[in-house]
């Protein structure tokens, strides 16, 4: 314990920042793993249907009010003005404000007719504003810290608003007989305070409210990627809020159940995404094109191979976090576990067209994308049931993935003159990921041979341990 302290405090602030950031996310995303087979046991599928809904309403409104301010354009502001990063700051929370008062009056001018179409109460639209509108703060605040790699007091109201949020939710929805009601009041009240102590700081540390040098810069930064956001977001969330207008609440809050346990192998991919992203950029920056090339095939392999021995265990998984009236669904999980490999795989793509500036793109694949999912979802849900949207998610995040690939090839032939994904290998792939979610499909009620592919699984594990020690320290290796 001595020599990894001793080593840890000889890294540098960038790398230690990292360490925290990383321990950050793990933090968040395994307390709402923890926590969701105590919700699900206390709350009906139609009160965790009615919380899932509003978080989703309130992502979207989010993103209106935020105008993604706090995406790629902070993060360039932060650079462009490094020397006014509070002014920049400011500017950009007093923006997401002033649009956010403009998005309530509108809001209260249509409330009935707004009211119906998201079935939330007045009570809880105008709690979600109270939230929305200082959550955006806590974004800017959050980035800006990350930033300049202050990273204790990032550390430390993540896992107060983590705990809080947690402890507090548990406490109200075991006392409340309206638990659905009683779960959003608990996450809306943790960010109202903590968002209103950071809107305050952010007004104290920045002085002037709005300079329109940064208002102007940033938001005709943003106007060509908010297609791209918009997009993006509706592939992600839209099931939700589709199954709650077809099918009914109680099974959006269902779908939202399995949706999170499918979503949990997240926790390990975003990991190797983000610890392969330094390591990306200076394979990119030496002309490595064929390491990188070599590398990434084995690193996706390694990842089917995780995702395929987290669907042997779904069935075991499922009966942790969720009580029998949810095991319905259980189908839906398997496909959705494949879309995060898809994730991955157009993620890294995202990266390299990043890398180049080359990102027009992005908006237009990501938009057909979304519009193919809602088209699916409408002509095939009402027909074969809310499960359905599981694998047209599926569907719609390969095509991400083709089209991101592709187009990352044609923008390293243009510029270097050589691909980096091999598409027949890229198919295969695919089609390998599609097989395995059918196999996890048909295995999913036989124990006995589930855990004997488990244990073969195991077995090359250890044959090929070599090999994945390889990945996993190119997986660590820093720039």
């Amino acid at each position: 314990m001595k020599q990894i302290l001793q080593k840890y405090r000889t890294l540098p602030i960038v790398a230690r920042a990292t360490i925290w950031f990383l321990i950050c996310s793990i933090i968040q995303k395994s307390f709402s793993v923890l926590t969701t087979p105590i919700f699900t046991r206390l709350m009906t599928t139609e009160q965790y249907g009615q919380y899932s809904i509003y978080l989703s309403w309130t992502q979207i409104l989010i993103m209106i009010t935020s105008f993604r301010l706090d995406y790629a354009v902070f993060n360039k502001g932060m650079s462009k003005y490094e020397e006014h990063k509070d002014s920049y700051t400011l500017s950009m929370q007093t923006i997401t404000t002033i649009i956010t008062i403009i998005i309530f009056i509108i809001y209260i001018i249509f409330r009935n007719y707004i009211n119906v179409f998201t079935e939330l109460t007045t009570e809880l639209t105008l709690l979600m504003f109270l939230q929305v509108f200082l959550m955006n703060s806590i974004s800017f605040w959050t980035i800006k810290q990350r930033y300049n790699f202050k990273y204790k007091s990032v550390v430390l109201i993540t896992i107060f608003l983590t705990l809080l949020d947690s402890i507090l939710g548990i406490v109200l929805v075991i006392n409340s007989e309206n638990k659905g009601i009683a779960r959003i009041v608990s996450y809306a009240i943790v960010q109202i305070i903590i968002g209103t102590i950071i809107y305050t700081y952010n007004i104290i540390k920045g002085k002037k409210l709005l300079d329109f040098k940064y208002a102007i810069f940033a938001i005709f930064f943003n106007i060509p990627l908010i297609p791209h956001y918009i997009s993006t977001y509706i592939l992600e969330q839209s099931d939700k809020i589709m199954i709650q207008k077809i099918v009914g609440i109680n099974k959006a809050g269902i779908y939202s159940v399995v949706y999170s346990i499918g979503n949990t192998i997240n926790i390990v991919t975003n990991s190797i995404t983000n610890a392969i992203i330094p390591w990306l950029y200076r394979k990119l920056k030496n002309n490595e094109l064929d390491d990188i090339k070599n590398k990434l095939f084995s690193i996706f392999i390694f990842v089917i191979s995780i995702i395929s021995v987290f669907m042997l265990f779904v069935p075991e998984i499922l009966m942790i976090f969720a009580s029998q009236q949810y095991y319905e669904a259980i189908y839906a999980i398997f496909p959705i576990t494949a879309s995060v490999f898809f994730m991955l795989v157009y993620g890294i793509s995202a990266t390299i067209e990043f890398y180049y500036n080359k990102n027009k793109f992005s908006m237009i694949i990501s938009g057909i994308a979304a519009i193919i999912n809602i088209v699916l979802n409408y002509i095939f849900m009402p027909k074969l049931g809310y499960l359905v949207a599981s694998y047209t998610t599926m569907i719609c995040y390969a095509i991400l993935t083709i089209g991101h690939v592709k187009y990352t090839n044609i923008i390293m032939r243009k510029i270097k003159n050589k691909v980096l994904f091999n598409m027949k290998t890229i198919y295969t792939l695919l089609i390998l990921v599609f097989i395995i979610v059918v196999l996890s499909d048909i295995l999913c009620k036989f124990v006995i041979l589930r855990y004997i592919i488990v244990l073969m699984f195991l077995i090359i594990f250890i044959l090929k341990r070599n090999i994945i020690i390889q990945i996993i320290k190119t997986i660590k290796e820093k720039t």
